[in-house]
């Protein structure tokens, strides 16, 4: 038999070498791509080196079944090589991103949701320091009766860097704050100790209500107070619908510039009023 472009002769085709070099390239490579799983970044080209094994595999697969190549088996085992180490890779990266927590066998292990209502509460008061909510403070209202005569601390709701709310206490006076659990953290400073509101953490003004904030109905009752500025250059009272210490809290305010006298009505309803300035307010 003559080749028709060249007139040379043509060995009959079952005298033709045997194209067995992309079986034994599929396998040889197949079994590299596994063996790099288990080395440091060798995921990154395992997967790779396995896509070309399962390709020359098949492509060797089917010379085999032509009788153009004689290593079926070496052609079929880097196919499946290949394909073993696609599938190792995969599992790999899912069990690397997973971040459900596992049980132990036979075991229902339950992972508790955190609960801010659980955390724990000192009853000996917060001092100066950032406490986390839900993990070092539990939310609810906190008071104090001031720190140091000559001094004062604050307290400062946040959420990351912005803060949600503030208060400033001098001296011995009453202070309130109410921890919200969508709070991050709570920052006190100063001598002030805070503890729980509640009826043994209670102010006593004795109808005389200086600079501080005051539970109403608790501490001040829902009446009209008035107060004179004689010797000062000025003081405020705020009424308050909650101790969050952010603008909202505020319903209305009084101001009484020095020299002046001035009132203000504490309504029923009203969570508190805070005075500031030094002025003190008695029952008008």
């Amino acid at each position: 038999m003559l080749d028709p472009f060249t007139d040379a002769p043509v060995a009959p085709q079952g005298d033709r070498p045997p194209q067995n070099g992309l079986g034994t390239a599929s396998l040889a490579i197949g079994m590299c791509s596994f063996a790099l799983l288990w080395l440091p970044f060798g995921l990154n080209v395992a997967w790779i080196g396995a896509a070309v094994a399962v390709v020359f595999g098949a492509i060797g697969l089917a010379w085999a079944c032509t009788g153009l190549a004689t290593n079926r088996s070496t052609a079929a085992g880097g196919f499946f090589s290949g394909l073993g180490t696609i599938a190792a890779t995969v599992a790999i990266v899912w069990i690397a991103t997973d971040e459900r927590p596992y049980t132990t066998y036979g075991q229902d292990v339950e992972t508790p949701s955190p609960s801010v209502s659980e955390s724990p509460v000192d009853p000996s008061g917060f001092e100066a320091g950032v406490w986390q909510v839900g993990a070092d403070i539990a939310p609810g209202t906190y008071a104090t009766q001031g720190g140091d005569t000559d001094a004062y601390c604050t307290a400062e709701r946040r959420s990351g860097e912005e803060v949600l709310g503030e208060l400033t206490v001098v001296g011995l006076s009453p202070g309130r704050i109410t921890v919200l659990d969508t709070d991050a953290e709570i920052e006190f400073a100063g001598s002030c100790s805070w503890r729980p509101a509640g009826p043994d953490n209670l102010a006593d003004a004795d109808g005389e209500y200086g600079d501080g904030v005051w539970e109403a109905g608790t501490e001040i009752p829902p009446s009209a107070y008035a107060t004179d500025a004689s010797d000062l250059d000025g003081c405020y009272a705020f009424r308050l619908s909650g101790f969050t210490m952010a603008l909202g809290d505020d319903i209305g305010y009084e101001y009484v510039p020095g020299g002046e006298q001035g009132s203000i009505t504490v309504e029923e309803g009203d969570a508190g009023v805070h005075f500031i300035g030094g002025c003190v307010w008695t029952a008008d």
